[in-house]
C-alpha cells in the first residue's frame, strides 16, 4: 500500500466517524426533546400563580382543538398550543368543546380549562355534575368501632322503625351463610300473601 491509499482510507474513516457522531447527537437531541415534551404533558403548570389574570374567550361552533389552543396561546392562557392539543387528546375531555363565552384565568391548568370548555365545571371551578358537597364540605365517613364490620354499618342504616329510631334485631344473619336470609324471610312472611 502506498501513502496515498492510506491517506484516503484515513480520510474515509474520519468522515464516517464524523457522520456517525452527528447522527448520534441528532438522535440524542430528538430523544431529549421528546422526553421533555412527554413529561410536560402530565406536569405542565399554569402560566402564572394565583390569583392570575382573568381572560374572556369565545369559542364558536366548529372550532377545532388546535384553533382553541392557538387562541388560548394568543390570549396568554397557555405557553404551547401543540402541548395543549396533546394534553386535550390525552384527557377525558378529548372531544368535548362546547361553544360559548368563557372567563378563564392564567392561573388555571390545562385540565381546569378543559373541564370548563367541556361544560363540566363553571368558571368558579365547581363541578356541573351531581355533586351535593364540595371537597371541603363533604361529610367525614363514620369510622368503624372495634368488633364492628362494614356489613354491620350498612345493615344498621337500613333497620329502623317509622320514627327513625333504630330497631335491634335479636338474631344476626350471616349473609354468606347459604340460605339463611331466604329461610328467615320465608319464616317471617309465613303465608301473608
Amino acid at each position: 500500500m502506498n501513502v496515498k491509499n492510506m491517506a484516503l482510507m484515513f480520510m474515509g474513516f474520519i468522515v464516517r466517524a464524523a457522520v456517525l457522531a452527528i447522527v448520534v447527537l441528532v438522535i440524542f437531541r430528538i430523544g431529549q426533546k421528546a422526553y421533555d415534551f412527554g413529561f410536560r404533558i402530565f406536569t405542565e403548570e399554569a402560566v402564572s400563580a394565583a390569583p392570575g389574570r382573568d381572560v374572556a374567550v369565545t369559542i364558536v361552533q366548529g372550532d377545532s382543538t388546535m384553533d382553541v389552543a392557538k387562541m388560548f396561546e394568543e390570549k396568554g392562557l397557555i405557553r404551547d398550543p401543540n402541548l395543549f392539543y396533546v394534553q386535550k387528546k390525552c384527557s377525558v375531555y378529548d372531544n368535548d368543546i362546547q361553544p360559548g363565552f368563557y372567563t378563564l384565568n392564567t392561573s388555571m391548568t390545562a385540565e381546569d380549562m378543559f373541564a370548563i370548555i367541556a361544560g363540566k365545571k363553571d368558571e368558579d371551578g365547581k363541578s356541573g355534575e351531581d355533586e351535593e358537597y364540595s371537597d371541603d364540605e363533604a361529610p367525614a365517613a363514620d369510622p368503624l368501632t372495634d368488633g364492628e364490620s362494614a356489613l354491620d354499618k350498612v345493615s344498621g342504616e337500613w333497620e329502623g322503625d317509622e320514627d327513625g329510631e333504630e330497631v335491634v334485631d335479636e338474631e344476626v344473619h350471616d349473609p354468606f351463610e347459604e340460605g339463611s336470609v331466604v329461610e328467615n324471610a320465608e319464616a317471617e312472611d309465613g303465608g301473608e300473601q
